[in-house]
């Protein structure tokens, strides 16, 4: 029984923040400098997780591991450190990404270091790929890297058996794949860089267990294979983006989603602000704009924002967020949250938007556009 493992790195236990999972060369193109040290432990956390889980493997019936490299630039295991059993894939660009070396002989995939799709909320550093992506969708579900690796996997008829990561990403996981697949949550998330954690020793003796029971439910396990014609949408957070995905045969601009105005009267020292949802409801970001931006308060709901307004996007929205801090919407989607929200905003009703559940970042782009990929 061949099994193949995909390792992510910020589900590990212990890790809560980029500067942990940042790889030192590519760091400072995200703003990250120095962080060596920081990386070099949490690289072998990371290592010592996918090692339990070849362990678990063996032990639950594989005869053949492959460890696929799935974080950042693929190369963040040590060759030497890895169980001696295991193949291990590296590097990038691959033909299947996270799951490089998937095929039919494969029996099951086993997830490991995994975590929440972009914009799920209290999630230990969800995104998904890149920050560029704000949401993908296939087939109307929206899925984050669990979810597009399960329905690639699928394609080949090989089903996910396990996902480890924190809480979140383990019942997003079992939400989608089913209850038979087994999760193994690492820690419990707190916030986007906060966690509790499992000690590392009990988190490997976990994991270890759970591939190994992973691989003995395998043969029962459904691949995740959604119906056809299946339809790949995927939102960006610039227009720019999605000229370039245009390019890419079969895929085509869906349609541009831009924020609207409205006038709102905020308490406190912020006496004016701007409230700009998304057309599709998701999000809401409040900004003080009494002085430079005078003219924004005459805007009518129907407007768009003049490009003049966005060059200087951020400045403003830096204001808003010391000036008024009890206008930022919860970004919890639940009934009970959403009612202590605006019970508790200071907006008046006809401003205020409910945030999807997907929604994490409160600094959404000027614009927000799709692209489609369409079987041909």
């Amino acid at each position: 029984m061949k099994v193949l493992i995909s390792a992510d790195m910020e589900g590990t236990a212990g890790v809560v923040d980029p500067v942990q999972t940042a790889i030192p060369d590519r760091g400072a193109h995200y703003g990250i400098q120095h962080n060596a040290a920081e990386y070099d432990w949490a690289r072998r956390l990371m290592i010592e997780e996918v090692n339990a889980a070849v362990t678990g493997a063996f032990e639950g019936g594989a005869s053949e591991v492959w460890v696929c490299d799935a974080h950042g630039s693929m190369r963040n295991l040590l060759p030497e450190a890895l169980h001696r059993e295991a193949h291990y894939v590296s590097g990038s660009p691959k033909l299947h990404c996270m799951l490089e070396g998937i095929d039919r002989s494969v029996a099951a995939v086993l997830c490991t270091g995994y975590h929440g799709q972009a914009g799920t909320p209290a999630s230990v550093l969800a995104h998904t790929y890149i920050g560029v992506v704000q949401d993908v969708r296939l087939g109307g579900t929206s899925l984050g890297e669990t979810g597009i690796n399960a329905a690639l996997a699928g394609h080949y008829g090989v089903p996910i058996a396990m996902v480890t990561g924190d809480d979140t990403t383990v019942a997003q996981a079992l939400a989608l794949l089913g209850t038979d697949l087994v999760g193994v949550a690492v820690k419990r998330a707190l916030g986007t860089y906060a966690a509790v954690h499992l000690h590392p020793e009990k988190a490997r003796a976990a994991i270890r267990a759970g591939a190994a029971e992973a691989i003995r439910r395998a043969p029962r396990l459904a691949a995740y294979t959604p119906p056809p014609p299946v339809r790949f949408d995927v939102d960006l957070v610039s227009p720019h983006l999605t000229d370039l995905a245009a390019l890419i045969p079969t895929v085509t601009r869906s349609g541009r989603r831009e924020r609207f105005l409205q006038r709102a009267q905020l308490a406190g020292p912020a006496r004016a602000a701007a409230v700009h949802p998304l057309e599709d409801g998701r999000g809401q970001d409040p900004r003080h704009d009494r002085h430079q931006h005078h003219h924004r308060d005459q805007a009518r709901p129907d407007q768009t924002p003049r490009e003049a307004d966005i060059q200087d996007d951020r400045s403003i929205r830096l204001r808003a967020f010391k000036r008024a801090p009890t206008a930022i919407a919860t970004r919890d989607s639940s009934p009970f949250h959403r009612a202590a929200a605006q019970q508790a905003s200071p907006l008046p009703a006809h401003a205020r938007t409910r945030t999807a559940a997907t929604t994490r970042s409160v600094r959404p782009s000027p614009t927000r556009s799709s692209c489609v990929l369409r079987p041909e």
